[in-house]
């Protein structure tokens, strides 16, 4: 499995001017798949993104998405 790192989700995210919601919410499906991962490093990471993610503005797209569950 790839995991992205927050750096790479960082950069993504200013690459997709535009479609901004699009690549988050994928990356949001991949960081759901890698907190079910059994290796600490890649949760790690996962929650990582989420909190920046939900710290940048997109608070209330992560509530509605239920990303936490």
């Amino acid at each position: 499995m790839f995991e992205k790192t927050l750096t790479d989700l960082i950069k993504g995210i200013r690459a997709h001017k535009g479609s901004e919601a699009k690549y988050i919410d994928s990356s949001i499906g991949d960081c759901r798949k890698e907190i079910k991962s059994k290796d600490l490093d890649i949760k790690a990471q996962a929650i990582l993104k989420l909190a920046y993610v939900c710290d940048s503005n997109e608070c209330a797209y992560c509530l509605a998405s239920n990303v936490w569950i």
